[in-house]
């Protein structure tokens, strides 16, 4: 049988008391995939600094390992977040490719209460912070292709940032001081941010809601003392 090819980008903070037991997590359900033939990253604050999000240890991951093969699939989670079983990884990888047919579909996310009826979310304050572009979905994973995602690379350059309400896209400077400890500073350049940057070039986001899809692993924020 010939396997799907995965790259499986578990983010974590090296601080935080639950990062070894939801590493444990992911390396466990990475290893038990029999579809796929699975090569398990471990993207760390700690290894590549806390810049970014989630999304932003995917752009410093990508840079480390920039040998992404064009064929093939991107998995990324936050820590705390994890498919329910390979089923779930199998239906998102369906959904990425069947809507991929009229779309240009940039990943299949997670999700919920979506809005109106689409598959992703929207609200007036964010259109009034961002623009019209403003779209997300809840930010605790993406399945990517991975030929989008080496093309949504080059042409965003860096995958965190936010757009302007006059459609000015603002990717995340590296130099930047913002303290990503704080959630809305996430908001901004990760969760609500790199999706809208996508719908501003002209990418469709697709959100799975979570039901019978992902499940929470520890949630603490509790950080070990140095």
């Amino acid at each position: 049988m010939n396997k799907i090819k995965l790259r499986y980008v578990a983010t974590c903070h090296g601080k935080r008391t639950r990062t070894k037991e939801n590493i444990a997590a992911h390396r466990e359900f990475a290893n038990s995939l029999i579809n796929f033939d699975v090569d398990f990253f471990e993207a760390n604050t700690q290894d590549l600094g806390n810049w970014g999000g989630m999304i932003g240890l995917v752009n410093l991951h990508l840079e480390a390992y920039p040998d992404l093969p064009e064929d093939g699939y991107l998995a990324c989670f936050e820590d705390d977040r994890i498919l329910l079983n390979e089923e779930a990884l199998l239906r998102a990888i369906d959904t990425l490719e069947n809507e991929s047919k009229n779309k240009n579909l940039a990943y299949v996310g997670h999700g919920t209460n979506l809005y109106n009826g689409n598959n992703w979310k929207a609200c007036q304050d964010w259109k009034d912070r961002m623009g019209k572009w403003a779209k997300w979905t809840d930010g605790g994973l993406y399945v990517f292709k991975n030929s989008k995602l080496i093309e949504i690379k080059n042409k965003l350059k860096v995958l965190p940032g936010k757009t302007s309400p006059d459609g000015t896209d603002i990717p995340l400077d590296r130099n930047s001081d913002l303290n990503f400890k704080e959630t809305i500073v996430r908001i901004w350049e990760h969760e609500v941010g790199f999706p809208t940057r996508l719908s501003l070039h002209g990418y469709e986001i697709f959100a799975i809601e979570d039901q019978n899809f992902v499940r929470k692993l520890n949630e603490s924020y509790e950080e070990n003392e140095d």
